[in-house]
């Protein structure tokens, strides 16, 4: 595989999460409340613990800690994990404790051609969890939950080739983590 190819593969394979990998980057504004959509919840310490994973020791080796930053805001019915990249829109429970969120991205990995079939990875980002509510009306002082990331073939892909070349045993598979979130901030 042409190391331009591999590296594109590699970075979308690890660039996965928006929910999350994006998080470690996050340089928190002065005045974080500004730069959420909704109502500011906080920012969060969030521990993330490797719970399995199906995707081998290559591209996709899973750290078995993991910690990073995120911003949550909330407005009605939705939640907001902002990453300072972006900011995501999940679900939020009817009694403001449940969430979910839940993105999906495919990429073209080598584009098909005349006897040949392309290959296109889809990613899935998922996360849901529950909020610990705070003595305080809309206080969060703290969340748990799961996150999850699937990687999967496009239909008619051949990628027989990139996997083979950066470790991946097999797809479909999926890397899971345990988390607990803890606000910093007041």
């Amino acid at each position: 595989m042409c190391p331009a190819v591999f590296s594109r593969f590699r970075s979308f394979l690890l660039s996965g999460l928006g929910l999350a990998v994006l998080s470690a980057c996050m340089a928190a504004p002065e005045d974080a409340r500004m730069d959420v959509p909704g109502d500011y919840l906080g920012t969060f310490q969030v521990d993330a613990v490797l719970a399995d994973s199906t995707c081998g020791d290559g591209t996709l080796a899973a750290p078995g800690l993991w910690d990073f930053e995120v911003r949550l805001s909330k407005d009605d019915s939705h939640l907001y994990w902002t990453n300072g990249a972006e900011s995501i829109q999940g679900d939020l429970s009817s009694d403001g404790k449940a969430f979910t969120f839940k993105s999906e991205v495919a990429t073209t990995l080598s584009e098909s051609k005349p006897g040949r079939p392309g290959c296109v990875i889809w990613r899935q980002d998922a996360a849901a969890g529950s909020l610990e509510p705070g003595s305080k009306e809309d206080e969060i002082p703290a969340f748990t939950g799961k996150l999850t990331y699937s990687y999967a073939p496009g239909v008619g892909s051949e990628c027989g080739e990139l996997l083979d070349a950066s470790g991946l045993t097999s797809l479909p598979c999926l890397i899971r983590y345990e988390m607990t979130g803890t606000r910093k901030d007041d």
